[in-house]
């Protein structure tokens, strides 16, 4: 039931959370052992990263998709879910964001049980949690969003993801639009759609744009549609730097993972796989690039990427207190660690949290100092 008291909300997380119990002890018995994990993409990348750092062996991972059966993740089979290896495993934790009901449908059927890998992530982290959304989380809005997020998390449910959904994506506060003379660092620009939210927003009137885009096809497109931005509002092409980079924690070349997908491009952060050899695509901290130049507003949607884009941020944003526009749904631990971390480099930041779609993505920590 949907609730807009932020006890009665919280409670109900909390709820969830016990619901989850057995599951979840049965989850913690089998990580001596090994465990199984279903999904060969970006969840499971994260999955295996996060398992193998606390000693934990992944036995398997699980997949319908006939293309990665029988390859290797890491040096870890991929198997289909009727595998001998996966249906004799206690338990199989679900490595998958958007059709985890199905999944879960599924893997019932062929006798497994089975558990979202991000709910039992959260429910090992509610200290974390907690103190994030009690203590740093500045109005009722952002913890009943968080709460929203949280909810469907714990059980594949995107209806409450969506009770919580609002637009404007990037520029949902006053503190984020008609400011006049930004310095605005877009990461993961795209194809451009968030510089021009951003030249609307402001009515035109900026300093300084970066666009930092990795991706050869979203650059062309961000080009071609900055070209026709500087017509339309008669703005100098100087003022909109477009750079076929990332953003990390320190200047480096990591590989590219790329799909059919326009959409679904990232760089491996943590180089996991096979195709670590594959092709690249230069990085820098912002701090390097920038070399002492500001930064007022920075909004960050790199796949995973955003903390240790932060890190590489860490003398920028000490220095000028950017507002910033940082996406927390990619990686689980972000949920957390991106405020906490934020915390730590300003201390007088206020936050927030909007989310801006009815599934669980696109959810954006807002920080700001008053």
């Amino acid at each position: 039931m949907m609730t807009n008291d932020v006890n009665d909300s919280w409670n109900e997380v909390s709820g969830l959370c016990s619901s989850l119990g057995k599951n979840m002890a049965v989850a913690i018995d089998a990580l001596a052992e090994g465990v199984v994990i279903f999904g060969a993409g970006a969840q499971g990348r994260f999955a295996i990263n996060y398992l193998k750092k606390k000693g934990v062996k992944i036995l398997c991972l699980a997949d319908n998709n006939p293309d990665k059966q029988g390859t290797l993740l890491d040096d870890i089979p991929v198997v289909p879910p009727h595998d001998s290896s996966v249906t004799s495993a206690p338990i199989v934790l679900v490595a998958v964001r958007q059709t985890l009901v199905p999944l879960f449908r599924q893997l019932d059927e062929l006798g497994i049980i089975s558990m979202s890998f991000d709910a039992f992530f959260v429910i090992s982290n509610m200290d974390h949690i907690s103190y994030v959304r009690n203590n740093l989380l500045s109005d009722d809005r952002s913890r009943l969003s968080y709460d929203g997020i949280l909810k469907t998390i714990l059980i594949g449910d995107n209806s409450y993801c969506a009770s919580v959904m609002e637009g404007n994506q990037y520029f949902a506060l006053p503190e984020f639009v008609n400011i006049g003379n930004d310095h605005f660092v877009d990461a993961g620009a795209y194809v451009g759609d968030t510089v021009e939210k951003f030249i609307w927003s402001n009515t035109g009137i900026f300093k300084q744009i970066y666009a930092f885009e990795p991706g050869e096809t979203q650059l062309a497109a961000m080009k071609h549609r900055v070209d026709r931005l500087c017509r339309e509002w008669a703005i100098p092409k100087s003022a909109i730097i477009c750079e076929n980079a990332g953003l990390a924690d320190n200047n480096k070349s990591l590989p590219l993972h790329k799909s059919n997908l326009l959409v679904n491009l990232s760089i491996d952060y943590d180089c996991i796989g096979d195709d670590r050899q594959g092709e690249s695509i230069n990085c820098y901290s912002l701090d390097s690039y920038l070399a002492g130049r500001p930064a007022t507003f920075i909004k960050a949607d790199i796949e995973g990427m955003e903390l240790a884009m932060l890190h590489g941020a860490k003398e920028t944003i000490r220095q000028y207190k950017p507002k910033m526009a940082l996406s927390i749904y990619h990686n689980p631990a972000h949920l957390f660690e991106v405020p906490v971390y934020v915390n730590s480099l300003v201390p007088e930041y206020c936050m927030a949290v909007r989310h801006h779609s009815p599934i669980f993505a696109e959810s954006v920590l807002y920080c700001w100092v008053p």
